[in-house]
């Protein structure tokens, strides 16, 4: 009875081989990031990283618009959490006005959609731990801002691909 319910339940399901697919083309857009910045010995390919893998949309049917309101939203978090980290440090207030700020921000730009990634991105300029030698907050939202970018065009390309199979052969 175990074995016919593990069966059933870790069968191979239709699609797994469009999932798959989506996984590997974002693992490897995950590991150029990171060989990119191994190779130009940058500290911060693991934020560029998470940003990618925040924006990347696995959905073949997602908008690229939707994936453009992530990165606009980056922006907005890494922009007002640039300016609350030189006008009041990384304190709890500043953290907490900096996302005050992104969600009235992004919800009078229309960006509602986005403010997770941009909540994100004020935790990953603000909130990093100050014990270890971070790097300087412009570096983390270039990072965040490069992954957002790499999410988006590995969503597009995802997209592509998904098209391509949906197409008839003859």
């Amino acid at each position: 009875m175990l074995e016919r319910l593990a069966g059933e339940r870790f069968a191979w399901r239709p699609g797994a081989m469009r999932a798959l697919a989506r996984s590997a083309v974002l693992i490897a857009a995950v590991v150029a990031i990171l060989l990119f910045y191994g190779i130009l010995g940058l500290p911060t390919g693991g934020w560029a990283m998470i940003a990618a893998a925040l924006v990347f949309n696995a959905h073949a049917d997602a908008s690229s618009r939707q994936a453009m309101i992530l990165v606009a939203a980056n922006v907005v978090g890494g922009t007002v959490s640039l300016l609350a980290l030189y006008l009041c440090g990384s304190t709890i207030a500043s953290i907490a006005l900096a996302m005050l700020l992104v969600a009235l921000i992004c919800h009078l730009a229309h960006l509602d959609d986005g403010l997770r990634a941009a909540y994100i991105c004020v935790a990953i300029v603000l909130a990093i731990d100050q014990s270890t030698s971070a790097s300087p907050p412009i570096e983390r939202i270039v990072s965040v801002a490069f992954g957002s970018l790499i999410g988006v065009a590995v969503s597009l390309l995802m997209q592509k691909i998904e098209a391509r199979w949906a197409q008839p052969r003859a």
